[in-house]
């Protein structure tokens, strides 16, 4: 990974060459507090490198869990809606059957009424017309 403060540490190195030619007090005095300031500058841009990593680390975790537990639901929410996909078909499959049932039993019931009405004017006709024999 390059780190970014790389040019700076090699613009402070090359001032740092051509001071330190010049041989002057005051030159290697500028070049060392340059130094100090570069190391600085390194080192908090390595430290907040550090932090951003593990930062990013964290996130990738939280993403993999919140992604595991997305998945476990997703799979839970399938296996209810074929359960229910299921009992719905049964449902259906049982009021067919009871559908069926009942237009059966109401056949039989009007027949049986039909039945019953000619066997009361059959009963009737033979109590007015056989009763006083």
């Amino acid at each position: 990974m390059r780190i970014p403060g790389s040019r700076l540490a090699a613009v402070v190195l090359l001032a740092s060459l051509g001071l330190s030619a010049c041989g002057s007090g005051e030159a290697d005095e500028a070049l060392a507090t340059a130094q100090r300031r570069t190391d600085d500058a390194l080192a908090s841009i390595e430290q907040r490198t550090d932090e951003l990593e593990a930062e990013l680390g964290e996130l990738r975790s939280d993403g993999d869990d919140l992604t595991a537990r997305l998945d476990a639901l997703a799979t839970k929410l399938k296996q209810r809606t074929t359960r229910l996909e299921d009992s719905i078909a049964k449902a259906k499959g049982s009021a067919s059957t009871a559908s069926g049932e009942a237009a059966s039993a109401l056949g039989t019931a009007s027949e049986a009424a039909r039945e019953i009405s000619v066997l009361t004017n059959r009963l009737n006709y033979h109590l007015r017309n056989h009763g006083d024999g």
